[in-house]
């Protein structure tokens, strides 16, 4: 059975992202401890709320630490989802601050409004359901979500410093923005699997089958 280590925020209710990986037959905790560390075949970083309290949580808590020791390993994966994908680029203007990141992946994070102007005609947060459009299809399980529709609630997205870190997009007003990314064993949605009911399961199952045998 797969392992995964549930990296708790305390920004929202992380049930719906243990009940989702339970569903699929992965063995889930929360406790980071040593041995919990060691076994877990991969790190989740899920968040939702804003990126200066997600990082002054992890920074007060040394969980920067943790993870960025868990990245080293490369048969460990790392999959951040919504918040938890944004904190693992370089930087973020969320609140008017600037806010360093995991820096897990080169890039920034900026409001949506900002990336979509001159014509921004999406209401924003950007709340619903949406398609994928891969990028990529040769990473791993990409090629088995493309055209699906996901779920995404968030007011800010991610900018790659190289594109071939981007794995999917959507489109809002014309503009392409990142869905997902991909760099080396470091995985990130933007949207949420554990709210995108059977296809959501069908990603994350996808996910650790891809790498869990």
């Amino acid at each position: 059975m797969a392992k995964a280590l549930i990296i708790d925020l305390k920004l929202n209710n992380i049930g719906s992202v243990i009940e989702s990986f339970k569903k699929i037959d992965v063995e889930c905790t929360t406790k980071l401890t040593k041995k919990n560390i060691d076994s877990a075949d991969f790190l989740v970083l899920p968040g939702v709320g804003s990126f200066p309290a997600g990082m002054k949580y992890i920074k007060q808590n040394k969980i920067d630490v943790i993870i960025k020791k868990f990245s080293k390993s490369k048969q460990k994966k790392i999959v951040g989802i919504c918040l938890g994908m944004q904190l693992l680029f370089e930087k973020s203007n969320e609140l008017g601050l600037t806010t360093q990141g995991l820096s897990l992946i080169k890039g920034k994070v900026v409001n949506l409004n900002t990336k979509l102007k001159p014509n921004n005609k999406s209401l924003i947060p950007n709340i619903g359901w949406h398609q994928i459009n891969v990028k990529n299809r040769d990473k791993l399980f990409y090629r088995k979500i493309n055209k699906q529709n996901y779920y995404f609630i968030h007011s800010y997205c991610v900018e790659t410093k190289y594109s071939k870190d981007i794995s999917s997009y959507i489109k809002l007003d014309g503009k392409k923005i990142i869905s997902s990314v991909q760099r080396e064993n470091i995985f990130g949605f933007q949207f949420h699997p554990e709210k995108s009911g059977k296809k959501g399961s069908f990603l994350l199952k996808s996910f650790v089958s891809s790498f869990v045998k």
